[in-house]
C-alpha cells in the first residue's frame, strides 16, 4: 500500500491544479485557499474512494468524496484481461514450448487471467455498494474483501480451468 501515500498526491496536486474548472463543474461557486486535511488520517484505497476538504476564502470548508463504482469498469477489465491474459498465456506457451501441452497450458493462462480481471472489477463494484448498505466504511474495509476475494478466486479460477482443461 506504499503507493496509495502517492496516488493520494498525485490526486491532490491534480485537483488543485484543476481547481476551479473541477470544482465549477461540481457546481461549488466557491473559491477556496488550500486543500484541507482529510477526515481520514491516512488513505488506504484510492481505487474505491477518495475524498477531498477545501478551506474556502470564506473560513469553511467544503469537503467532497468520489467513489468508483462506475459500470464500465467491466468493459475495461475485459479488455485489460484479454490484452493480459493473450501476454500471459504467450509467456506460458513460450515456457513450456517443448511439452506437448504447452499450448493447453498457455490458453488456460489467458482464460484464468481474463476471468479474474473480469472477477475483480466486478467485485470492485459490487464491494463498496455492500458494505455501505450494510452501513459499513467502504474505504475501511474494501481493501481486505477485494483482495480476499480476487486472490482466493483467482487461484479457483486458474486450478478449476487447468482441471477441466486438462481433463
Amino acid at each position: 500500500m506504499a503507493n496509495a501515500k502517492h496516488e493520494d498526491a498525485v490526486m491532490k496536486m491534480g485537483f488543485d491544479y484543476f481547481r476551479n474548472t473541477i470544482l465549477k463543474t461540481l457546481g461549488i461557486d466557491y473559491q477556496y485557499e488550500e486543500i484541507g486535511p482529510t477526515e481520514l488520517v491516512e488513505l488506504t484505497i484510492q481505487s474505491l474512494y477518495m475524498d477531498f476538504t477545501f478551506l474556502t476564502t470564506g473560513g469553511f470548508y467544503i469537503h467532497t468524496e468520489f467513489q468508483t463504482t462506475d459500470k464500465k469498469e467491466v468493459l475495461v477489465a475485459l479488455v485489460n484481461g484479454f490484452i493480459w491474459g493473450i501476454i500471459a498465456g504467450l509467456f506460458t506457451w513460450g515456457l513450456y514450448y517443448d511439452s506437448p501441452d504447452g499450448m493447453k497450458l498457455g490458453f488456460t493462462m489467458f482464460l484464468a487471467m481474463m476471468l479474474n480481471m473480469l472477477m475483480g472489477a466486478i467485485v470492485a463494484i459490487l464491494v463498496p455498494i455492500t458494505l455501505k448498505k450494510l452501513g459499513r466504511d467502504p474505504a475501511m474495509g474494501g481493501s481486505v474483501l477485494l483482495t480476499f476475494i480476487t486472490d482466493s478466486g483467482g487461484f479457483l479460477i486458474f486450478l478449476g480451468l487447468a482441471t477441466y482443461i486438462f481433463g
